[in-house]
């Protein structure tokens, strides 16, 4: 590592004569880790975060509720200090409690409220249904009926699917990454080109969450069967 010229700035950085190399950055980025972890007496650990968030919780005291004659505005707390977020409802409600606030993948937010539900009280009489849970099918019963027998097909498929793209992501990756150790004008703009068409997440996330709407659309269908079989003639309830 060179010497620095110890000679300070208005900001208190040291300067140096030249720039350093990749591998005394490392080194340096080191010693400071070592240093801070001896300090703390403890190691640093960094929160893991998800590559894509979609949701943003506000409690109580993260929002305010607006209310005028034509409409009424959500006040949400930003990372500027003393300023909000004016959101307009399209409609009125009784707002409380925790809020979550939802962007989908076209840009269009929608919020979230909770509401407690006064649910019936259970019921005593009938008879027992037993329900175990598969990966083929989506459930078996103990009258012995299988529901959502379709539903191990459409995980196989999207795994492989996914296992597809997931391979041929790590060779651009590989191609990517081959690219930038020789660095000249070709291979630059020819790194450029598959970092802005094939390392993207757009399209990424809008097919992992159009694979989870299909697997929700045959969970919900599969429950809605039970229930007929439930309140039908099938499986009669004792009285």
């Amino acid at each position: 590592m060179p010497n620095p010229e110890v000679s300070f700035d208005r900001n208190y950085c040291l300067s140096y004569d030249r720039p350093l190399s990749s591998k005394a950055l490392r080194s340096i980025a080191g010693v400071v880790r070592r240093t801070v972890n001896k300090v703390r007496r403890d190691s640093v650990c960094y929160p893991r975060t998800q590559a894509f968030h979609n949701r943003i919780d506000f409690d109580a005291s993260c929002y305010t509720v607006r209310s005028t004659e034509d409409a009424q505005f959500l006040e949400l707390m930003s990372l500027q200090p003393g300023k909000r977020i004016s959101l307009r409802l399209k409609g009125r409600s009784k707002i409380r409690g925790t809020l979550q606030l939802i962007r989908d993948t076209a840009g269009t937010y929608s919020l979230r409220v909770y509401v407690p539900q006064q649910c019936e009280e259970k019921r005593k009489t009938g008879t027992v249904i037993g329900i175990d849970l598969g990966y083929t099918e989506m459930m078996a019963t103990s009258e012995q009926e299988l529901l959502g027998t379709d539903l191990g097909q459409y995980f196989s498929a999207i795994s492989d699917k996914r296992r597809k793209n997931s391979e041929g992501r790590n060779r651009m990756h590989s191609l990517f990454r081959n690219l930038l150790k020789k660095p000249n004008k070709d291979n630059l703009a020819k790194a450029e080109r598959i970092r802005k068409h094939n390392l993207g997440r757009k399209k990424q996330r809008a097919r992992y969450i159009r694979d989870i709407g299909v697997i929700k659309t045959i969970v919900n269908r599969e429950l809605r069967k039970l229930c007929k079989m439930l309140d039908s003639s099938q499986w009669p309830l004792e009285t």
